[in-house]
C-alpha cells in the first residue's frame, strides 16, 4: 500500500517513465477519448494529425500529476487548455464537415465568413442551431471525461509504479511523435493555434482583396473587349478536361509498361479522331502557376498585361460552365469567375480530400445537354493530387505484381515506401483512365452534325515518381514534374494524326483553344497553334535538364 504522500523528490524522468499505474491508465484513457472524438470530426489522416496536438499536453499532465504545488497545478491547467483547444478545433471542423462536407479552409467557408455581417450571422445561427448544439454536446462530453481524468482525486491506493519497460516505449514514441508533428510545416499548419491564426488571416485577406478583384475583373473584361476581333458563330461545344499531378510517363498510352490506361488505348486504336500528342511539357510544377501559364494569353508586347482566356471566350459570346472537383480559391477567383455556371463539388482542400473524380460525370452530362449554341465546358479533376491512395475507390486493390517497373525501382535503390507510393499512383492512373474515358464517351454521345464537339485533356503538371530521386510528389527540379499528357478528340475529325508527332508546351494551350473555337484576337499567334501550318515549337526554359526536351532544343 502507498499513501498519498507522493514522493516529492522523484525526478521528471521517473515521473514520465515509471509513473504511478493509476496515472498511466488515466493518461491512456484521456488520449483515447480525444482520439475517438477527433475520429468523428475529421478524415483518418487529418484526425491523427489533430490528435498529435494533444500528446504533449497529455505528457505535461503526466509529468505533474503526482506533484502537489502551485506550479504543478498551473501546468496541469495548461495541459487541460491544450485538450480544450483540440476539442474546440475538432468540434468546429466536425460540424462543418458533417453539415457542409467542407473544411474551414475551403473557399466555400472562407467566402461565406468573409461575406457575412453580424445580422446575417445571427440568422444563420438560427438555421444551424440543432446541429451546432449536437456538436457542442459531443465536445462538452469529451472535455468532461478528460477533466474528470485529469483532476479527480486519486484513490488512497494508486497501485504502485509502472515498470519502466511498459511506460518507457509508450512515452518515448509519443514524445517522438510530438517532435515530428510540430517540426513538419504541413503538419504544424494543422495544429489549432496555427491553423486558426492562418484561417483568420485568410478571411481578412479575402475581404481586403475583393475590392481589388472587382478592379481586376473589370480590367480583364476591358482587355478582352479591346483584343477581340471576331468569332465564328457556328454552333459547337468545347470540353476541356484538366488533370492534376498526372505524369505522361506513367500512362501506358505513352508506352509505360503497366496497363494504366487501357480504355484510352482502346480509343486510340479504334478511333482515328483521337489524337495523342506524344511529347508535351507543362512549364510550371504547381497548379496555380500552371493555370496562369495556360490561361493568361501572352501579348506581342511582353510588357503589356496578359488577357484572361475565359474573358475572351465570354467576349466572343460563348457560354462557360465550370465543373471542379478541386477546392482552390485562387483558381475560383481568377478563372472560374468567368463561368456562367460554377459547379464546385469538393469543399475539402489539401491532401486529405477524398472526393472521387467520377462526381464530375453527372454535371458534365447535364452541361452537354445545354442548348447554348457555343458552349465551353471546363472540367477540373483532382486527378492524382497526393495522397495517391485517396484518388481511387477504397475497394480497388493497389497490388501490382513484380514487374519491370518494380525491378527498375529496386535497381535504383528506391525505398519501400516510395515503391508503394508509385504502386498507388499507378492505380490512381488506372482510375483516371476510367473517368477520362467516360468524359469522352459523354462528349461523343452529345455530338450532333449541326453542333460538333471538341474534347481535350491536359494535366496542369506532373509528379516526380522515383525516376530521378528517391521520393514522390510535386517537383520543380526533375523532368517528370513537367512531362504531362495531352490528348485531343473532335467529333468532326478536324484534328489530324500528324499533330501527334509535334512537340507541345502547355502554355500554348490558349492559342490552340482560341483557334479551335474560331475566336480571332489582335494578338493571335498562329505559330503557337499546334494545329496550324505555321506552328513553330520553341523549347521552354525549365529549371532542370530534360534529355527529351534538349533533343528539340538542339534541332
Amino acid at each position: 500500500m502507498h499513501d498519498l504522500s507522493f514522493a516529492a523528490d522523484r525526478k521528471l524522468s521517473a515521473r514520465l517513465f515509471t509513473p504511478q499505474t493509476s496515472l498511466l491508465i488515466r493518461f491512456v484513457l484521456m488520449l483515447a477519448v480525444c482520439a475517438v472524438f477527433l475520429g468523428f470530426a475529421a478524415a483518418p489522416r487529418r484526425a491523427f494529425q489533430l490528435w498529435s496536438f494533444v500528446v504533449p499536453f497529455a505528457l505535461l499532465w503526466l509529468s505533474q500529476a503526482e506533484r502537489r504545488s502551485g506550479t504543478a497545478s498551473l501546468l496541469r491547467g495548461v495541459a487541460f487548455v491544450g485538450f480544450l483547444l483540440s476539442v474546440l478545433d475538432g468540434g468546429i471542423r466536425g460540424f462543418i464537415r458533417e453539415v457542409y462536407a467542407a473544411d474551414p479552409m475551403s473557399g466555400f467557408v472562407l467566402e461565406s465568413i468573409a461575406n457575412t455581417n453580424p445580422s446575417e450571422s445571427l440568422e444563420f445561427l438560427g438555421t444551424i442551431l440543432p446541429d451546432a448544439l449536437l456538436w457542442c454536446a459531443y465536445g462538452f462530453g469529451t472535455l468532461a471525461i478528460v477533466g474528470a481524468l485529469m483532476f479527480a482525486r486519486l484513490p488512497r491506493s494508486h497501485g504502485g509504479y509502472t515498470r519502466k519497460w511498459i511506460a518507457l516505449p509508450v512515452v518515448a514514441l509519443l514524445a517522438t511523435l510530438t517532435i515530428v508533428s510540430w517540426s513538419l510545416r504541413p503538419w504544424r499548419n494543422q495544429l489549432p493555434p496555427v491553423y486558426w491564426t492562418n484561417w483568420a488571416g485568410r478571411v481578412a485577406s479575402m475581404q481586403e482583396k475583393w475590392a481589388n478583384l472587382e478592379v481586376q475583373w473589370q480590367k480583364e473584361a476591358e482587355l478582352a473587349a479591346a483584343s477581340f476581333i471576331s468569332a465564328d458563330d457556328a454552333p459547337k461545344t468545347f470540353v476541356l478536361v484538366i488533370g492534376e499531378s498526372t505524369a505522361r510517363d506513367h500512362w501506358s498510352l505513352y508506352g509505360y509498361s503497366r496497363k494504366t490506361t487501357p480504355k484510352l488505348e482502346a480509343r486510340a486504336e479504334s478511333d482515328d479522331r483521337f489524337i495523342t500528342v506524344r511529347d508535351v511539357w507543362s512549364v510550371d510544377g504547381s497548379t496555380v502557376a500552371a493555370f496562369n501559364s495556360m490561361f493568361l494569353v501572352p501579348k506581342t508586347d511582353p510588357n503589356a498585361s496578359r488577357e484572361n482566356l475565359f474573358a475572351l471566350f465570354r467576349q466572343a459570346g460563348w457560354k462557360i460552365t465550370w465543373i471542379s472537383n478541386q477546392e482552390d480559391l485562387a483558381i475560383r477567383n481568377q478563372y472560374a469567375h468567368w463561368a456562367d455556371e460554377q459547379i464546385f463539388l469538393n469543399r475539402v482542400g489539401g491532401r486529405s480530400s477524398v472526393s472521387l473524380d467520377e462526381r464530375v460525370l453527372e454535371p458534365l452530362e447535364k452541361a452537354l445537354a445545354d442548348n447554348a449554341p457555343r458552349h465551353l465546358i471546363v472540367v477540373h479533376l483532382i486527378g492524382a493530387h497526393p495522397h495517391y491512395s485517396l484518388r481511387y475507390p477504397a475497394d480497388w486493390e493497389s497490388d501490382w505484381p513484380d514487374d519491370a517497373v518494380d525491378e527498375k525501382l529496386k535497381s535504383l535503390d528506391r525505398s519501400p515506401w516510395v515503391i508503394k507510393a508509385i504502386d498507388t499512383y499507378d492505380t490512381a492512373m488506372r482510375y483516371q483512365d476510367q473517368v477520362i474515358a467516360q468524359t469522352l464517351d459523354l462528349a461523343e454521345a452529345a455530338a450532333r452534325s449541326e453542333k460538333p464537339v471538341i474534347w481535350s485533356y491536359i494535366s496542369d503538371h506532373g509528379q516526380e515518381l522515383g525516376e530521378a530521386e528517391n521520393r514522390t510528389g510535386h517537383s520543380q527540379t526533375t523532368p517528370d514534374g513537367y512531362r504531362v499528357p495531352f490528348v485531343v478528340w473532335s467529333s468532326d475529325g478536324r484534328f489530324k494524326k500528324p499533330i501527334e508527332d509535334k512537340p507541345f508546351r502547355a502554355d500554348l494551350l490558349d492559342s490552340w483553344m482560341l483557334s479551335a473555337a474560331g475566336i480571332e484576337c489582335k494578338d493571335e499567334m498562329p505559330k503557337e497553334d499546334i494545329a496550324s501550318q505555321q506552328y513553330d515549337f520553341d523549347a521552354p526554359k525549365l529549371p532542370m535538364r530534360d534529355p527529351e526536351l534538349e533533343a528539340y532544343r538542339e534541332n
